[in-house]
């Protein structure tokens, strides 16, 4: 499995939190870009981050129901 999944699996809840509030900052600034009509670096970038912040979703949603934190 690949080594970054590894890492984001083995994040706390709390760390997870701070991480996806990182990534929603910056899908925000990516999608601002993306509005003002202006050609973005790199015009992937945008889904990268909706991915991950899915991925990091659904790590938060599995340690909630292996019961691991409370909701």
């Amino acid at each position: 499995m690949n080594k970054k999944l590894n890492d984001m699996r083995q994040m706390s809840v709390t760390e997870m939190n701070v991480k996806m509030a990182q990534l929603k900052n910056d899908l925000a600034k990516e999608q601002s870009v993306k509005a003002t009509n202006t050609r973005p670096e790199n015009p992937g970038k945008a889904r990268l981050l909706r991915r991950q912040i899915a991925r990091i979703l659904t790590f938060k949603r599995q340690k909630e129901t292996k019961g691991e934190v409370s909701p």
